[in-house]
């Protein structure tokens, strides 16, 4: 599963046109959300490997939204990079308290978005790698267990 899927929130249209320019060169799969409500709202049935995530919006901070996709058992995997001009080291430990695997400060080089979505895709392919090889490893150690069990009862029976 290749990183293909993006979900940027932000309450600011300037900063989700920004992301929008930013993404349209890379190929990936990007929707929006203007609030928090609306991000859980839309999350599950959009399913993206990563949000970008603001922190300062009204309703529901990013902190508030984070807090709620990693309680959840459907969306807690979705890797999620805060993208604010809050930037002091207090704010970004917040962040990663509640469960961020990134963030970026505003205003951000366009090269270093790319370069950190690019490093997740990456991460991610080879994570599905890996998955799939314990999938047929653990089906090849059972297999291997019937056939031995079987050779066991024929053993017995002769």
């Amino acid at each position: 599963m290749a990183l293909t899927k993006i979900l940027a929130v932000d309450d600011e249209p300037f900063n989700l046109e920004i992301i929008e320019e930013i993404l349209e060169e890379l190929d990936f799969e990007l929707q929006v959300a203007t609030s928090g409500p609306e991000c859980l709202n839309m999350v599950e049935g959009y399913m993206p490997q990563v949000i970008l995530l603001d922190v300062s919006m009204p309703q529901m901070n990013g902190y508030e939204v984070c807090k709620a996709l990693k309680a959840n058992p459907n969306t807690a995997h979705i890797i999620v990079m805060f993208v604010s001009a809050r930037g002091t080291v207090e704010e970004r430990m917040e962040g990663y308290s509640v469960g961020a695997e990134d963030y970026i400060v505003k205003p951000f080089g366009h090269d270093e978005l790319k370069s950190k979505l690019k490093n997740l895709n990456q991460v991610l392919v080879e994570k599905q790698s890996l998955e799939k090889q314990v999938e047929d490893a653990t089906s090849t150690a059972f297999n291997a267990m019937a056939n031995s069990s079987e050779m066991g009862q024929i053993v017995n029976y002769v």
